[in-house]
């Protein structure tokens, strides 16, 4: 077994060019965000167009236990990049909106590796994130139609850290293209995507949603659609609670959600992050699993971190965090992560700039398998 920074030691074959490459990138996108207008527009009817979204990427360096590999300039999976428009009007007690939002994650740390170095070009329609209307009543509610999240989306990543762009449930973000390697042959086994998982209920579908009014902190939703956009064409349900509030100098959100998709596959997941206002400190906890007939994964994933203002640029954000999953990828299977992370924000950028070092581990009752270590480092710029 290497140490935990065993990668430094290894040469790192264009880490050096990647690396420039990219500081150029993010200076020069820093400086057109600087001169960016807000592209928000009045209209006649009284309606508001915006046209926003965000820039992320960095440069990731993956050691796989017998080679070190750098890439860059590399989009992060973990807050991919995007661009959105949305109309806005009100019809008295009424808003409707509309929202049209895409990826185009051609180049990201979810599909790139040592055996896979080239951008996938191909136009996938799941890259159509949101194509839907919504209608909200502060009194009766909010429904939504179309392309987007269901209920139980987002219920296993409540997060008051500040480190969400690079640390969170979702730990296989980082790296998830990135293959674990057999520690005697070699041999190349899963993906760290397939390894590891916060099953974060059922994600972006075409779906029918409802929100209930807020009471006294607590929002019920619940959805039915079915994934027309991916492979499979499957009917989908969800039901989820979520929960914000403040408490004196404690601010504290949680989400809860039980899923189900044809087939009978059944996801349970939840989340709750605290976050102690005056000294910055907060904890996150996530678990979930999924039964698929065929096995049962879960996990649980715990997070502790510090929010601060140390300096006049904006808050900065440290965490340490540690995930544990048994049978993901298999029926005997075990994934460990452990991630340390920083970001600093840029509030006059509106950027956020990151550094993360992660180490996965994955065993099967039948293979050994070398660490990962993956550090990633780069920007998330908004406008």
């Amino acid at each position: 077994m290497r140490t935990a920074f065993g990668f430094l030691r290894r040469p790192v074959t264009c880490g050096i060019g990647a690396l420039a490459f990219a500081l150029v990138t993010f200076s020069a996108t820093a400086a057109l965000a600087e001169g960016l207008p807000e592209l928000e527009y009045k209209l006649q009817n009284g309606a508001t167009l915006k046209i926003y979204g965000q820039i992320n990427m960095g440069v990731l360096v993956y050691d796989d236990g017998f080679q070190t590999e750098a890439y860059a300039p590399i989009d992060n999976d973990n807050s991919s990049s995007r661009i959105a428009a949305s109309y806005d009007q009100d019809f008295g007690d009424w808003d409707v909106e509309a929202v049209l939002e895409a990826e185009y994650p051609a180049y990201s740390t979810d599909n790139i590796s040592v055996q896979s170095h080239s951008p996938d070009w191909d136009w996938n329609n799941t890259y159509f994130r949101r194509i839907e209307v919504a209608l909200e009543n502060e009194a009766y509610g909010k429904l939504w139609l179309g392309q987007g999240y269901m209920a139980s989306d987002y219920s296993a990543e409540v997060d008051l850290s500040g480190t969400t762009v690079i640390a969170y449930s979702k730990v296989q973000g980082t790296a998830g293209g990135q293959l674990f390697r057999d520690s005697s042959t070699g041999a190349f086994g899963p993906a760290i995507r397939s390894a590891f998982n916060n099953y974060d209920g059922l994600g972006r579908n075409v779906r029918i949603r409802y929100d209930t009014p807020k009471m006294a902190g607590f929002v019920a939703s619940a959805s039915y659609g079915e994934n027309v956009l991916g492979d499979n064409d499957t009917a989908l349900a969800d039901i989820a609670l979520r929960y914000d509030n403040t408490f004196d100098a404690f601010k504290v959100s949680g989400a809860i959600a039980y899923a189900w998709q044809e087939n009978d596959v059944v996801i349970v997941d939840g989340s709750a992050s605290i976050l102690h206002e005056p000294s910055g400190l907060n904890f996150t906890f996530a678990a979930g699993s999924q039964d698929n007939g065929a096995k049962v994964g879960q996990y649980v994933y715990g997070k502790l971190g510090l929010l601060r203002d140390y300096i006049e640029l904006g808050p900065t954000a440290l965490t340490l965090d540690y995930y544990h999953g048994e049978d993901i990828a298999a029926a005997g299977s075990t994934s460990r992560s452990i991630g340390i992370a920083g970001v600093q924000t840029i509030k006059e950028y509106n950027t956020d700039l990151y550094l993360t070092y992660r180490r996965y581990r994955y065993d099967t009752t039948t293979a050994d398998f070398e660490d990962g270590d993956a550090v990633l480092a780069g920007a998330r710029i908004k406008f």
